[in-house]
C-alpha cells in the first residue's frame, strides 16, 4: 500500500510504501511524527468507511439511486482522506497542514471480512446477468457503482491501527483524575491546544486497559518484554492499580507503577496492549521505542519488534537509535543466512527524512534494503565520524602540549 502526501508542513511531496515493518529515521523536526500521524489517519479513516459506507452499499446496489456525479464524489472522498486527517487526526487548520493532500494507491483486494461489500458484490453479480436489458445510462451507473465498491474494498481489509506516542512515561505518571479530566474535555479545547486524535486514543485505550480483566495473550512476546524490563506488570483486580514486580537479589519486590523506573513506565502501555489484543490484524505505530533504554536493551527492543512482525502485526517506528537501526540491518542479513530467523528484506521499508541545505524543505527518501548488506546507509556514521575526529584532534593537542611541557622542563 502506498500513501502519496503533498504539502505536509515542509514536506512538499512524498511517497510512503508501507510494509510489515516500516522505519522512519531523520534528525529532530523533520516531520517523522507528522508522517506517522498521516499513516495512522489513513487506517483510522478505514473505521469510518466500514462503519458508515459498508452499511449502505447493499442498498445502493439494489436501488441504484445515486447519480454518476454523486458516486464519483463519494469515490473521491473515499480515496482521498485529506480532510478527515487534517481535522480529525491533527484537529487543526494550522498553516503547516492546511493545504495537505493525501492519495492512496492500493492493490485490488478481495474483501473477505467486510459483510457489506460481500453482499454488494453478490448483488452486482446478479445485476451483471441482466446488463443486456439495461439502458446505457443504467449500465454506466452500474459501472460507476462497481468502481465505488472497489474503492471501498481497498479499506475493508486494512488493519486496526494503534499509536504509541512519544513521552509515554508522562502519561503513565499522570494521576487518574487528571486523565479523567483530559478525556472529559475532549472536543472542548480550542484549535491547536487539543492533543491530536492518536494521543487521545492512546490515553483513552490505556485508561480502559487498566480496567480490563487480565488476559495472557501473546505470552512469548510478553516474556521478551519482561526480560527487557526486568520484571512483570500486573493490575490489582480490585483496586485497579498497576504494579511492577521485579527481582532483586533473589527476592521479588513490588512497586506501584508510578514509582518504577522510566524503562518500565515507558514499556507498560506496550506490554498491556500486547497482553490483551490479537496482533494479527493490527498496525502498531511506535514513536522512539528506544526511549529510556540502555543500548543493550535497545538492541533487544529491535529484536522484539521483529518478533512482533513474526506474530502477524505490522509495525511502524520513528527512531533516533543507531543501535535499533544497526540491529534491524543485522536481522535482515541474518534471515539471508537462516531462513527461519531475522527479517526478510522485502518486509522492511526504511525512509530518511532530511532537510535540504539552504532550504526549509524536507525530503523523504527511501533507503535501500539488501538481503546481503541489510540497510544500505551510512546515516548514523556521520555523527560517529565527527566524534572520532574530535577525539583524534584532542589526542594530538594533548600530546603536543605534553611534549612542549617536557621540553620546558629540560
Amino acid at each position: 500500500m502506498k500513501i502519496h502526501v503533498q504539502n505536509l508542513g515542509a514536506i512538499r511531496k512524498a511517497e510512503i510504501e508501507l510494509k510489515p515493518f516500516t522505519l522512519f529515521v531523520g534528525k529532530n523536526n523533520t516531520h517523522k511524527s507528522y508522517m506517522a500521524h498521516v499513516v495512522y489517519g489513513v487506517f483510522a479513516f478505514r473505521e469510518l468507511i466500514v462503519r458508515d459506507f459498508l452499511r449502505i452499499i447493499p442498498l445502493l446496489v439494489e436501488d441504484m439511486e445515486l447519480s454518476k456525479r454523486e458516486m464519483q464524489r463519494i469515490a473521491n472522498f473515499i480515496l482521498s482522506p485529506s480532510k478527515f486527517i487534517k481535522y480529525r487526526i491533527f484537529g487543526s487548520s494550522s498553516p503547516a497542514i492546511r493545504t495537505m493532500r493525501i492519495k492512496l494507491e492500493t492493490p485490488e483486494v478481495e474483501a473477505k471480512n467486510a459483510e457489506g461489500i460481500q453482499v454488494a458484490l453478490a448483488k452486482m453479480s446478479q445485476l451483471q446477468e441482466s446488463l443486456g436489458r439495461m439502458s446505457a445510462e443504467s449500465r454506466a451507473t452500474l459501472d460507476n457503482l462497481y468502481k465505488l465498491i472497489n474503492a471501498l474494498s481497498k479499506y475493508a481489509n486494512l488493519r486496526a491501527a494503534f499509536y504509541f506516542p512519544a513521552s509515554r512515561t508522562s502519561f503513565l505518571q499522570m494521576q487518574e483524575l487528571f486523565i479523567r479530566g483530559l478525556l472529559a474535555l475532549e472536543g472542548r479545547i480550542e484549535g491547536r491546544e487539543q492533543p491530536t486524535l492518536p494521543v487521545m486514543e492512546f490515553v483513552r485505550t490505556f485508561f480502559q486497559l487498566k480496567r480490563a480483566r487480565n488476559e495472557e495473550k501473546n505470552s512469548s512476546l510478553l516474556q521478551e518484554l519482561k526480560q527487557i524490563m526486568g520484571g512483570t506488570i500486573w493490575i490489582h483486580p480490585k483496586a485497579k492499580r498497576m504494579f511492577f514486580d521485579y527481582e532483586s537479589e533473589g527476592a521479588i519486590h513490588s512497586l506501584p507503577i508510578t514509582h518504577s523506573s522510566s524503562t518500565v513506565t515507558e514499556l507498560a502501555p506496550l506490554y498491556l496492549y500486547i497482553q490483551k489484543n490479537d496482533l494479527s490484524d493490527k498496525l502498531l505505530i511506535i514513536e522512539e521505542p528506544e526511549a529510556h533504554l540502555h543500548p543493550e536493551n535497545q538492541v533487544r527492543m529491535a529484536r522484539f519488534l521483529v518478533k512482533l512482525v513474526e506474530a502477524g502485526a505490522w509495525v511502524l517506528i520513528t527512531t533516533h537509535s543507531d543501535y535499533i537501526f544497526s540491529e534491524l540491518s543485522n536481522q535482515v542479513r541474518l534471515h539471508t543466512l537462516e531462513e527461519k530467523s531475522g527479517l526478510p528484506a522485502d518486509k522492511l521499508a526504511v525512509y530518511l527524512f532530511e532537510r535540504q541545505k539552504d532550504s526549509v524543505e524536507i525530503q523523504v527518501k527511501p533507503i535501500e534494503v539488501s538481503p546481503e548488506e541489510g540497510i544500505v546507509s551510512e546515516y548514523f556514521d556521520e555523527v560517529m565520524n565527527q566524534l572520532l575526529d574530535t577525539a583524534t584532534w584532542i589526542d594530538v593537542e594533548l600530546a603536543e602540549r605534553k611534549q612542549q611541557e617536557g621540553s620546558k622542563s629540560l
